[in-house]
């Protein structure tokens, strides 16, 4: 197959690959929704019909379809860099680029939407035959509000990262790519600790009269205590590289790379 992208063929490629894998989907779909029942039924059963507020139940959504992204992967294309099962894949009349687009847009934009639809779905049907129990929507402008497009990047980032994960490793694949996470973190962020501290001791000590609320790497970035320390913001701008440029880049390149160079 020759290695050029052809649009025709991703299309072909792309339908292949959904009806072959949207019962998978929609079971996933499933038990995110029977989650969220099971949550109504909770309150019906147990707590005596005591109502769970939007806010909560979006929430647990907003958790639900977040864990739903990263299984995701493992669950559509665990068998790709199978010895034996993977190599069906590998025969298709598709270049790598169109696997790998293909693969994305199942994974990326197809299977977070069909949980998205699950579970709204699920709680605006709960919310209109219980009101009491789950009063108003828990997609709501409110709730909304509080998304911005740096979380959902954040998310996206880790998605991708456990994209990788499913296809470097071969055995173990949830278990290695959750302890490779957490290893490069803390690898990290030691390395960073450790050059704050003792390059940085100064400035950290004239630091220590303020009160310093940080939710995130823009607050960290936008605070105005930070600006009076300008060594500090150029630690934290290598921070920002690292965790919006280069793990990103990085998971979606090796993702590629390993397609590439798969061998059975």
């Amino acid at each position: 197959m020759k290695a050029n992208f052809s649009f025709k063929r991703y299309q072909i490629l792309l339908t292949k690959e959904l009806k072959e894998r949207n019962t998978m989907i929609l079971k996933l779909a499933g038990i995110m929704s029977l989650i969220i029942i099971g949550i109504w039924l909770t309150s019906i059963l147990i707590t005596g019909g005591e109502e769970v507020s939007p806010l909560f139940r979006f929430g647990m959504m907003s958790t639900l379809l977040v864990v739903s992204m990263i299984i995701a992967p493992f669950n559509l294309y665990k068998s790709y860099n199978h010895p034996k099962k993977g190599i069906d894949y590998a025969l298709l009349p598709a270049s790598v680029c169109e696997k790998y687009l293909s693969m994305l847009t199942i994974v990326v934009i197809i299977t977070p939407l069909a949980m998205i639809l699950s579970l709204v779905t699920t709680d605006i049907f709960l919310s209109l035959i219980t009101p009491s129990v789950f009063p108003g929507f828990a997609i709501n402008a409110k709730n909304l509000g509080m998304i911005d497009i740096s979380s959902i990047y954040e998310i996206l980032i880790l998605q991708w990262g456990f994209i990788f994960g499913n296809f470097l490793f071969k055995k173990s694949k949830v278990t290695k790519s959750i302890f490779a996470a957490i290893g490069i973190y803390l690898v990290l962020g030691l390395i960073l600790a450790s050059t704050v501290k003792v390059v940085y001791a100064e400035e950290i000590n004239q630091m220590a009269s303020f009160s310093v609320q940080i939710n995130s790497l823009d607050d960290l970035l936008n605070n105005h205590t930070l600006k009076e320390v300008p060594a500090m913001r150029l630690v934290m701008y290598i921070i920002y590289a690292v965790t919006y440029f280069i793990i990103p880049v990085g998971s979606l390149s090796g993702t590629f790379l390993k397609m590439k160079n798969q061998q059975y």
